[in-house]
């Protein structure tokens, strides 16, 4: 199986185009900016300056990283990934050597935090990537402190399994409740919903189970915990499939009561959608050895690739639902598969994302999940082609 594919992108093209989504990140983020976050601010904006290779973006990704760990410093503590300390941290870790040509430190405070944190009877925050559980895991999951991966991961496995819905004895899944979705989210869905995006739901569940029943760092005992878990996850998903006449192949949403939320034609995206599904699948696939979820995520990775671009519902180059996820993670299904038609996929889609980006106006969004941050990064993953170190953000 192919570790890498060969790159997707014209490099000459792609790299000038990196170049100057590099000077417009590291412009945007000097002006004054009191965003600490990795999504949409000081930290996220990191990635790219340190990736770019250029030592004044690196020197500003520096300065940048001090003033985030200053504002949050100065704020009440928020564990998500996205938006909090988690993130924060995570990027300490994974850039210290680019960055300050030094080991991530032996001791952080954040680690007592979330043990902490973790430590209550029941879970009742969110599950999912962005603010919950999950994005919790991609942290402990690359936590380089002795000890902290498997401790973080067991405390992580107890609320999932907690918390998780059995709607049969051989299947698992999780509910939002109705109190975490924001206001009009929360009209539609007063007693809660399951969510079946990679970001915000059970697929981002299930995939981050299959990256713990592989981690080689996790004890035997802890990675079978997470193989259970994860078998019931994926017959949960499974059973969602919708009928093949379908216009896509899994809801956005579904009830409680498990009734599918009636959804329009469902826009490509790694958010949401089976983009994310057959992610998700592929990997548990991997985990698990399963040659028939392996099938399952091809067919559904497939039919995201047969969808035309005008029919897709993409209107941006961005990385969470624009062109630049759609193209990064098709990639990512070639570089797991060796499947050609990911790789001719993540072509049509990155010329697609190059267009849209010439439409848009960059200047206006320097962002990483919806901006150049995020575009740059993807680009730069393109023209290497192989895993970049902050695939993990995004689960993938």
């Amino acid at each position: 199986m192919p570790s890498s594919t060969d790159p997707l992108v014209c490099h000459d093209n792609a790299a000038s185009r990196v170049a100057e989504l590099a000077d417009f990140v590291a412009y945007a983020f000097a002006q004054n900016c009191d965003d600490p976050s990795l999504s949409r601010g000081l930290v996220g904006a990191t990635w790219l300056l340190a990736e770019s290779g250029e030592a004044r973006h690196r020197h500003t990704a520096r300065r940048l990283l001090a003033l985030a760990a200053a504002l949050h410093g100065a704020r009440a503590p928020n564990v998500a990934l996205f938006a909090g300390l988690t993130g924060l941290q995570w990027t300490f870790d994974a850039l210290s050597t680019v960055l300050y040509e030094e080991e991530p430190d032996a001791e952080a405070e954040l680690d007592r935090l979330l043990a902490e944190v973790l430590r209550v009877e029941r879970w009742r925050g969110h599950h999912d990537l962005v603010s919950g559980l999950v994005g919790i895991g991609v942290y402990a999951l690359a936590n380089p402190r002795a000890g902290r991966c498997g401790e973080l991961c067991a405390a992580l496995l107890d609320q999932l399994e907690r918390s998780a819905i059995r709607p049969e004895p051989a299947q698992a899944t999780w509910i939002t409740d109705g109190s975490l979705l924001v206001s009009h989210a929360r009209e539609l869905f007063p007693r809660g919903r399951i969510d079946l995006g990679l970001a915000h739901g059970v697929t981002g569940v299930a995939a981050w189970l299959a990256d713990v029943a592989m981690h080689p760092e996790i004890d035997l005992a802890l990675q079978l915990r997470a193989a259970r878990l994860l078998d019931a996850a994926i017959a949960w998903i499974l059973s969602r499939r919708e009928a093949q006449e379908h216009p896509h192949g899994y809801p956005y949403f579904v009830e409680p009561d498990g009734q599918a939320v009636p959804t329009p034609r469902v826009r490509l995206a790694w958010c949401y959608g089976d983009l994310g599904v057959a992610w998700a699948l592929t990997r548990a696939a991997s985990a698990r050895g399963r040659a028939d979820w392996a099938e399952a995520a091809r067919c559904t990775g497939a039919r995201a690739a047969s969808r035309d671009a005008c029919d897709s519902g993409v209107a941006d180059p961005w990385l969470c639902h624009g062109g630049a996820g759609v193209a990064h993670v098709f990639g990512c299904l070639a570089r797991a598969t060796g499947d050609p038609i990911f790789a001719d996929a993540a072509r049509r889609w990155w010329q697609r994302a190059l267009d849209l980006a010439q439409e848009h106006t960059i200047r206006a969004a320097p962002a990483l999940l919806e901006g150049a941050t995020g575009l740059g990064l993807a680009l730069l993953a393109a023209m290497r082609g192989a895993p970049p170190r902050w695939n993990a953000l995004l689960l993938l």
